[in-house]
């Protein structure tokens, strides 16, 4: 074979091997880092699951405190204006 290969110029077919083994390394390297970055979804995942609890948590109490100053207002509107107490309380 290598007989025949003096004959047949195998320059350029080399260097396409050659661009295409550097291309498959490329392409290998890039598969690895997705693999990587597909391996930490699920943490990442629970870590927004434990974020959204904490937010919703959050939200919970601040919309508590709300409630209760709301109601301290209204109260104290109900004595200025209505001349009677409120009969809710801001612990409801």
């Amino acid at each position: 074979m290598r007989y025949l290969d003096k004959f047949v110029d195998l320059s350029a077919a080399k260097l396409d091997e050659s661009q295409a083994r550097e291309e498959l390394l490329v392409s290998q390297q890039s598969i690895e880092k997705a693999r990587q970055q597909v391996a930490l979804i699920p943490s990442y995942e629970q870590r927004l699951n434990v974020a959204n609890a904490q937010l919703t948590a959050l939200e919970m109490a601040n919309a508590k405190e709300v409630i209760a100053l709301q109601r301290q207002l209204f109260a104290g509107f109900c004595r200025m204006f209505c001349g009677s107490n409120y009969v809710g309380s801001a612990s409801e």
